[in-house]
């Protein structure tokens, strides 16, 4: 089985997950977060495939898009570099429908790794325990010491505050596989792989590679989100594989694809890349969406539409990130908060007016002296604060407005 090449690995991996519930065989299940962009889908799916050179038998590493498949639809990114590698469909990868986590815990057969998020949603707290390693590039919310039910091993964790999460994936592959193990694997040549070599192919590197260039903006100084060791991944993905396609060439389909909302409903747009936080009974939801504000504030029925989905999904507030990329210019960014609760609106409305690390450069462009009592829309001045930057803005403000007891 360690001979199999990463077209073959993608298809065994659903069955692998069926065998592993069926049989009983220990399961590492590499899981991104519940956004399930790309960086998320591709630091999961092409970890898990680094795992499996290295795994013992009897236990099988296994990527999960961490959504339901009917949402698959919802990211087709990811479809559409598996279409440009010539791999095999989506449909092959592990949802969370086929991956049944909790049934795995009680079996005792699970090690869970997370990567591009480091702490599990309260839903899924009782699997913590069963958490053998976190690689993320946001802040660190974790307790510093947790321990795998199982092995008493202490759970590694690798935190930092790098532009994609596919960064430190390509970081750990690369400083672990000999370098010269990638160069003779060319597209195509998957099947002429020496037996035996723990070896990588051309496309792991191309969907790294790809990942990167979107997550980082193609390196726009003005997005704000390259590091040094992003610049450094790229470059030497790049020096390995002189055939991978230019960085803007890459950039620009997927960001054409990414930015596709012709459509789309607005449950769906909410739904497509959306993150949960928590803190003591408080939810809420953190949007991203691929259009301009002023898009989304002229859709008939907005705010019925925002009720409804808090209803449904039992937020107490909802954050819409609008963002929309021009491939020359900064990207232009807006903010909506809707909550029907007024204490909650009010406090995370000052959490980010008052925010200053990094400073929003917010401005009011309608407030609740209209007609729309409960919402409250903005203009971000700062084109590189993206959900990464707010989120700890955000459950700061819950945690201490929990902590006041102002909220039941």
């Amino acid at each position: 089985m360690k001979n199999m090449d990463f077209a073959a690995f993608i298809v065994e991996s659903r069955k692998a997950i069926q065998a592993a519930l069926l049989e009983g065989h220990e399961v590492s299940v590499v899981m991104g977060n519940e956004a399930c962009d790309l960086d998320s889908a591709v630091a999961a799916l092409t970890y898990a495939w680094f795992l499996f050179q290295f795994s013992r038998p009897g236990s099988r590493p296994v990527p999960m898009l961490n959504i339901l498949r009917a949402e698959l639809p919802l990211h087709p990114e990811l479809g559409y570099l598996f279409k440009r590698l010539a791999l095999p469909s989506i449909d092959y990868l592990p949802c969370q429908d086929d991956v049944q986590l909790k049934t795995l815990a009680k079996k005792g057969t699970l090690r869970l790794i997370l990567v591009d998020h480091n702490i599990l949603p309260l839903s899924d707290a009782e699997l913590e325990q069963f958490v053998l390693e976190v690689i993320d590039h946001h802040r660190l919310e974790r307790p510093q010491a947790s321990r795998h039910s199982l092995s008493s091993r202490e759970t590694v964790v690798y935190v930092e505050p790098v532009g994609s999460c596919c960064t430190l994936v390509a970081e750990r592959i690369l400083g672990l596989v000999p370098q010269a193990s990638w160069m003779s694997l060319v597209p195509g040549n998957n099947h002429n792989e020496p037996q035996g070599r723990k070896q990588l192919s051309f496309n792991v590197a191309a969907l790294l590679h790809a990942t990167i260039v979107l997550d980082c903006v193609n390196l726009s100084p003005a997005a704000g989100k390259t590091t040094p060791k992003d610049r450094a991944v790229l470059e030497t993905l790049e020096g390995l594989f002189p055939q991978l396609p230019s960085r803007s060439e890459i950039f620009e389909e997927l960001l054409s694809i990414k930015s596709n909302i012709d459509g789309l409903s607005m449950e769906q747009l909410l739904h497509k890349d959306a993150k949960a936080v928590e803190v003591e009974g408080i939810r809420v939801e953190l949007c991203t969406v691929y259009c301009t504000l002023e898009t989304v504030l002229q859709r008939h029925g907005l705010e019925a539409e925002l009720a409804l989905h808090s209803e449904t999904g039992s937020y107490n507030a909802l954050i819409l990130l609008t963002i929309v990329f021009h491939l020359k210019k900064t990207p232009q960014r807006g903010i909506l908060l809707y909550t029907k609760d007024a204490a909650l609106r009010t406090k995370l409305c000052l959490a980010l007016e008052n925010c200053r690390s990094p400073d929003l450069q917010l401005q009011i462009i309608r407030d609740l002296n209209g007609t729309n009592q409960y919402w409250v829309a903005y203009c971000q001045g700062t084109a590189s604060a993206s959900r990464k930057q707010l989120l700890p803005v955000v459950m700061d403000a819950l945690a201490d407005k929990a902590s006041r007891g102002a909220i039941r």
